[in-house]
């Protein structure tokens, strides 16, 4: 089972069940978004060393990946650097490890580490793959900038996934989970979304109307990405949340019009298998075979020759 859904489902789950509790999953995983980005941009965990790139690193991250990041800052101290060869800018270096295997035990291990120092195109590649695979640049790699004295890092080394000022554009969709009630921004974003649903509509079977509309969206992008307004930090606010119990709305006419709760199938018998235990057929034979006590007895026939 994923661990994304530990303690919210279990083996013996009905489908019913399965379906409100995915709800929950949902939007216990919004509140704790909504906290971590609350706390990020509220509080600040302190640089250990002086490179600017660890500055940058603060400032862009959020505090979860900044404390990965510190780690892998701070395991330099356990890696001691050589250089095995150096053609132009290429230089390769060989990165020994110290990795602890037991209380006084403690193993070293190698890796290669690829250095480009150009100056333009800086660029540093790591045989034990952390940036491809994690997106955060090891230990190695770090080692490596120090002993060139490389204090500043491209912009490609910095990912967006991680940048606390980084608006997720699903917190702005309307959900099971997310009603967008209490946050403002959201609740604009869906109405906006509704127009521009509309005007795609009208739009698009004729080619001037099509022209016209794109011609003024794209000013409309130029004055807005223009202006000097910049987005407030994310509040503590959390995300308004459908209740999955909710009484379901009819009109006046007798029709549901909106549901949000899950109900059981109705239970419909059908001739044969669906009948109840207790008003099953039974045959003759099994009839004359039950005893005073309610007990059925077996019946066994021998067949006698000649009759």
């Amino acid at each position: 089972m994923n661990a994304f859904f530990d303690g919210y489902v279990r083996p013996s789950t009905t489908l019913k069940q399965f379906v409100d509790q995915y709800d929950i999953a949902l939007r216990k995983k919004v509140e704790n978004e909504t906290f971590a980005n609350f706390n990020s941009f509220n509080s600040t965990l302190p640089c250990v060393t002086f490179y600017s790139y660890e500055k940058k690193f603060q400032q862009l991250y959020t505090i979860a990946k900044f404390k990965d990041v510190q780690e892998e800052i701070l395991g330099k101290m356990f890696c001691n650097v050589f250089i095995l060869a150096k053609e132009g800018a290429i230089c390769t270096h060989k990165v020994v490890e110290q990795v602890p295997i037991h209380e006084n035990l403690v193993k070293e291990v190698e890796f290669v580490v690829y250095l480009n120092g150009d100056k333009d195109e800086l660029e540093v590649k790591c045989s034990c793959g952390s940036f491809e695979t994690r997106g955060i640049l090891c230990k190695h790699v770090i080692s490596v900038l120090s002993l060139h004295k490389i204090t500043s890092l491209p912009s490609k080394y910095f990912l967006d996934r991680w940048r606390k000022d980084l608006k997720r554009k699903y917190t702005s969709i309307k959900s099971s989970y997310n009603s967008l009630s209490g946050d403002p921004t959201a609740e604009r974003y869906d109405i906006l979304c509704k127009d521009m649903i509309e005007l795609a509509e009208i739009a698009a079977p004729n080619l001037d109307h099509f022209t016209k509309l794109r011609k003024h969206v794209d000013m409309l992008k130029k004055e807005f990405n223009g202006s000097s307004c910049e987005p407030s930090p994310p509040s503590l606010t959390l995300p308004g949340v459908a209740s999955s119990t909710c009484n379901e709305s009819i009109d006046g006419d007798g029709v549901v019009v909106e549901s949000n709760k899950v109900h059981s199938p109705l239970a419909v018998r059908c001739k044969g298998g669906g009948r109840l235990p207790y008003k099953r057929k039974v045959s003759a034979v099994e009839r004359n075979t039950v005893n005073k006590r309610g007990r059925q007895v077996q019946v066994v026939y021998f067949p006698f020759p000649g009759l």
